[in-house]
C-alpha cells in the first residue's frame, strides 16, 4: 500500500452487521427474558405480541432469523410462517418454532417450513450457539 494514502483511503477490515432477530411470542415474560439473552450476542432483536405485528415488524426490516410461537392469539405460528415464506423478503431467513406445548412429531414442523423446534423453557446455551452460526 502507499504510504502516503491517506487513513481514510486505507482498506478497513470491516466486521459483518449484528443479526437481525424477530421473536414472536404472547408472553410478555419471555419475550422480556428472550431479548436480554439475545441483545447479550450483540443481535438486533424485534420483538412482536402477535402474528399480526410480527409480519409488520418483519416486512419493515427483514430478520435474519425468526423465533416463532406456534400458538399465538388471532393467526397462529403456522399460518405467519406460510406468509413469511411467500414474501421475497423473508422466504429465505431461518423460522424455528418456541413453544411449552407437547411437540409429538417434530417431524411435522420440519415439513411445514420450520427450521428447527426450540420447547420452553429454552435451552438458552444451544439458542446462543445457533445464532452464532448466523454471523
Amino acid at each position: 500500500m502507499d504510504p502516503n494514502a491517506r487513513a481514510s483511503e486505507q482498506a478497513v477490515p470491516c466486521s459483518s452487521p449484528p443479526p437481525v432477530i424477530l421473536v414472536v411470542d404472547d408472553e410478555v415474560d419471555f419475550l422480556s427474558l428472550t431479548e436480554k439473552i439475545l441483545r447479550k450476542t450483540g443481535a438486533r432483536v424485534m420483538l412482536a405480541r402477535s402474528a399480526t405485528e410480527g409480519l409488520w415488524l418483519a416486512m419493515r426490516a427483514p430478520p435474519d432469523l425468526v423465533f416463532l410461537d406456534l400458538f399465538l392469539p388471532g393467526s397462529d405460528g403456522f399460518e405467519l410462517l406460510t406468509i413469511l415464506r411467500t414474501e421475497p423478503e423473508t422466504r429465505h431467513a431461518p423460522v424455528f418454532s418456541v413453544s411449552a406445548a407437547y411437540i409429538e412429531d417434530r417431524h411435522d414442523l420440519l415439513r411445514a417450513g420450520f427450521a428447527g423446534h426450540f420447547a420452553k423453557p429454552v435451552a438458552w446455551a444451544h439458542l446462543c450457539k445457533l445464532i452464532a452460526t448466523i454471523r
